[in-house]
C-alpha cells in the first residue's frame, strides 16, 4: 500500500461516518468535486499533505494522521479483516507472518523497498 492508497482508505472511513460526501466535504471545508477527483474509481489527483493536514485540522485529528499507516488500527489495537478484504491468500499469509515474526526496522525499511520496487513491474 502506497501512501496515496493509504491516504484514500482513511478519507473514505472518515467520509462513512457522514451521511453524504458531500456533508464531509462541508464539515472538513473542501470542494466535494475535489474529493471526487481524488477518491474517485480512477482518481485524476493525488492526496497531498495539504489537503491532508486541511482534514486533520478539521476533524480534530493529530497531525500526520492521515498518513500514518498505525492509523488503519482501530481504536481497541485491533486490525480488521476488512482491510483485507481483497487480497490474495499469500498476501493475508505474509502478513500474518510479519504479525508473528515482527521485523526490525531496518528489516522493514528493506521489505518496504522491495515491494515498492515490485510494483514498479506488474506481472
Amino acid at each position: 500500500m502506497q501512501i496515496n492508497e493509504l491516504r484514500a482508505h482513511l478519507i473514505k472511513r472518515l467520509i462513512a461516518g457522514y451521511p453524504t460526501q458531500e456533508a464531509f466535504a462541508i464539515a472538513v471545508g473542501v470542494e466535494s468535486s475535489t474529493l471526487t477527483r481524488c477518491l474517485g474509481p480512477r482518481p485524476s489527483r493525488s492526496i497531498g499533505p495539504k489537503l491532508c493536514e486541511k482534514i486533520e485540522l478539521s476533524l480534530g485529528l493529530n497531525s500526520g494522521h492521515l498518513s500514518d499507516f498505525g492509523a488503519l488500527i482501530d481504536l481497541a489495537g485491533i486490525l480488521r479483516s476488512t482491510h483485507f478484504e481483497q487480497h490474495h491468500p499469500n498476501q493475508l499469509q505474509l502478513i500474518a507472518n510479519l504479525v508473528v515474526h515482527p521485523l526490525t526496522p531496518e528489516q522493514a525499511l528493506l521489505i518496504n523497498q522491495l515491494v515498492s520496487q515490485l510494483n514498479k513491474y506488474p506481472i
